[in-house]
Parts: structure tokens; C-alpha cells; sequence
């Protein structure tokens, strides 16, 4: 890029040696503007969301683990608006040619999207579209409402969202701020992301000693609680 290469599209990961996403995306957009960025992160917290779509400009977020097929679509999706940004090359009556929806329109159609899948029980749209209400991004700004799509995420298993809603809890930010309630989160996000453990062992140090035995009898209702959800989901499909 530093020679004048333009590139379409670039996924660029958050978390990289010597250089974080966000400090990348500042410098390489000031060398190709026209470029679509999206990110990849194993953070799943929503203030990297809302730091990558704001300060990034970024296109598409996308969190570890992340299928192929999910990556190639998002570039798929990330080069088809690049060349909605592209100059028309010159043609015969161009005038009655469609023009490219605003951004805006771009970000309430994929909050659309969101919505019915997230209301159709799809984790991962659940976790996605809370990121929304959380940044502001398609639908107004609501802390509760995104707190709301994390929970249902959440008592599905979803990592990343009982991540946000750990966090949630722990900043009181579209809920009643409660820390046995944050550290029962976080500690069930450990389970799968690595970056949550370090959060969990932060809030057994700050926590009383005689308040850990509740978080941890919190942690254990809700994993029994996901436990069941998932088995009753699996004998609905047999039946």
C-alpha cells in the first residue's frame, strides 16, 4: 500500500504484534480511502465493536471462530460494495441507472436481516444484532435491547455474548450493575475464549472473599440452565 497498491477489500485481524486492527485501519486508510475493510477478533467485546465501526470504518465485524464459508461471504459482500463505490465506467443513458443505496440504507438493511434470523432462535444473529444496539449501528442506540439479545444468546451457549453480557453487568450499561452477576458470565465465557479468563480472575481478586462462593453457585444455575435449553432443543428436532 505504501507504494501506491490499491487494494479492494482487506480483512485485517484486531489483535496483531506490534500493531492492533484500529491503528492499522487509521494509517491504511489514509493510503487507499476507497478501500472496504472488515475486521476479525477474538474479543467479542463490544467496545472493540463500536471502535472498529467508528473509528475503522469498518465494514463487516466478524468474530473467532469464524466458519469459511461466513469469511468468503463477507468478502463476497465486501467487494460487491466497492464496486457500488467504484466511478461508473461512461455508457449510453446513464442517467435512469440505480444508484447505490446510502450507507446508512446499508446498515438498517443488515439490521433487517439480523432481526428475522435473530428471531428465528440463530445464536449468533442474536449476539450480532445486540453488537447493533449497542454501537447504534441500523437501529437506534439501546443498551437494553442489547442486553436483551445477549441473554438470549447467552442461555444458548453463545460465548461472545456471555462475554458482553459479563461486561454489561459489570458497567451497569442497559442493566442493573451487578458483580455476582458479571463474574457468573464471564466465567462461563471462559469456556470457550481464553481472553475471558484473565477478566474472571480481574473480578475474583476485586471481589469479597465472601461473595466469590455466590458467583460461582450463580455460574453453576446458569450452565444448568444452558444444559437443559440444549437438550430440550435437541429432543424437539428428534420429535
Amino acid at each position: 500500500m505504501t507504494h501506491g497498491i490499491q487494494y479492494c477489500v482487506i480483512v485485517v485481524d484486531m489483535g496483531m504484534p506490534g500493531m492492533d486492527g484500529i491503528e492499522f485501519l487509521s494509517h491504511a486508510r489514509k493510503l487507499s480511502p476507497q478501500t472496504v475493510f472488515a475486521m476479525l477478533t477474538g474479543n467479542a467485546d463490544q467496545q472493540t465493536a463500536v471502535r472498529a465501526l467508528n473509528e475503522g470504518r469498518v465494514h463487516r465485524f466478524l468474530n473467532k471462530p469464524c466458519s469459511t464459508s461466513m469469511v468468503v461471504e463477507t468478502i463476497t459482500a465486501c467487494i460487491a460494495h466497492f464496486r457500488g463505490n467504484e466511478e461508473p465506467e461512461p455508457k449510453i443513458a446513464l442517467v435512469d441507472a440505480p444508484q447505490e443505496p446510502p450507507e446508512d440504507d446499508h446498515a438498517q438493511s443488515a439490521a433487517h436481516q439480523l432481526r428475522e434470523a435473530a428471531e428465528k432462535g440463530i445464536a449468533a444473529a442474536q449476539f450480532n444484532l445486540g453488537v447493533l444496539y449497542a454501537s447504534g449501528t441500523g437501529v437506534p442506540k439501546d443498551a437494553v435491547k442489547a442486553v436483551e439479545w445477549y441473554r438470549k444468546a447467552a442461555l444458548q451457549g453463545f460465548p461472545q455474548a456471555q462475554f458482553n453480557l459479563s461486561l454489561a453487568y459489570e458497567e451497569g450499561h442497559g442493566v442493573l450493575r451487578d458483580d455476582t452477576e458479571a463474574y457468573a458470565w464471564m466465567n462461563l465465557a471462559t469456556v470457550k475464549l481464553r481472553e475471558a479468563a484473565k477478566l474472571r480472575n480481574a473480578m475474583e481478586d476485586a471481589m469479597p472473599p465472601t461473595q466469590l462462593p455466590a458467583g460461582q453457585a450463580r455460574a453453576r444455575e446458569l450452565a444448568a440452565q444452558i444444559q437443559a435449553r440444549a437438550r430440550w432443543g435437541w429432543s424437539r428436532e428428534m420429535r
